[in-house]
């Protein structure tokens, strides 16, 4: 009974051990295949996520791009567009600066590049612009604002590049609609010369091509988009401006459409041409694939 006893014993030692065994080893086949599924999920969404080479920037491989410029500059404008030969003292706001933005497509190959886009510029308002007579006494106080817009197209030659850096010459123009508008208030003085009014708003319109010259540096700021700081000129064609309505001012009564002159019958003269900086961004699209 005695040795009956300690070879069951030894039994059950046996079976617990292979069962220990069986089960360690259905563990490590279980784990086995769940690393396995992992790799097969990690090696299915790999070909998705990373379906060919990572894209490396050229601007020689590159040919589309969206592109929107940012630009100021200096105007020697002044009280051009509120002035009169009948206040030939100013003092208070001119107009200094003007500021502007375009937006458009670049296409680009070799060492040419075309833009075709819409350029939107404006002067500084003017809130506190004076005007005096010759013998000091001031005549009418006022505020000025303009606009301009319209299609431009420029092209561009390469000077020297890297593959993500270059230099670029730059020749365009377009044509830009032009709205200038002033916002009078006279002194009594004043009121004697334009037939009695204590105010007055009068707008003058013109329509005129513009050319523009400049040179332009680009390089790579971030995957696929670049960033372009432009030193150049704008000058405008303009030298004839008509009245946007009818109305009575220093220079007597005229008609909406009639051309803007001053008092002695002489055109007004107010060129928008301006030196300017100006900043753009470049988004090309990726046609490689």
């Amino acid at each position: 009974m005695r040795h009956g006893g300690i070879f069951a014993g030894f039994q059950t030692v046996i079976l617990l051990s292979d069962q220990e065994i069986i089960s360690k080893g259905i563990v490590s086949i279980m784990e086995h295949l769940r690393n396995l599924k992992y790799l097969s999920l990690i090696g299915l969404l790999s070909l998705f996520v990373n379906p060919g080479h990572a894209r490396v920037f050229m601007f020689e491989e590159e040919s589309v791009a969206p592109f929107v410029n940012l630009r100021t500059g200096v105007t020697s404008m002044g009280a051009d567009p509120y002035r009169w030969q009948s206040a030939p003292s100013n003092s208070g706001d001119e107009v200094s600066f003007v500021y502007g933005g375009e937006f458009g497509v670049y296409f680009r190959g070799g060492s040419f590049g075309v833009a075709l886009g819409v350029l939107v510029h404006t002067f500084d308002p003017v809130t506190g612009g004076k005007g005096f007579n010759a013998a000091g006494a001031e005549l009418f106080s006022v505020a000025s604002e303009g606009m301009a817009y319209g299609p431009s197209l420029q092209f561009d030659y390469q000077l020297s590049s890297t593959k993500t850096y270059l230099w670029k010459l730059l020749v365009g123009g377009g044509y830009q609609f032009m709205d200038i508008e002033n916002t009078y208030s006279f002194s009594a003085t004043g009121q004697s010369l334009v037939g009695g009014q204590s105010s007055l708003t009068e707008s003058y319109k013109a329509a005129a091509p513009f050319v523009m010259l400049g040179v332009s540096t680009e390089f790579i700021m971030s995957g696929t988009t670049t960033i372009s700081v432009t030193a150049g000129y704008h000058y405008s064609f303009a030298s004839e401006w008509a009245y946007g309505e009818g109305g009575e001012n220093f220079a007597g009564s005229h008609a909406q459409g009639d051309t803007a002159v001053f008092e002695d019958g002489t055109s007004r003269g107010i060129q928008w041409s301006y030196p300017f900086v100006q900043v753009g961004f470049q988004f090309y699209v990726d046609t490689a694939r």
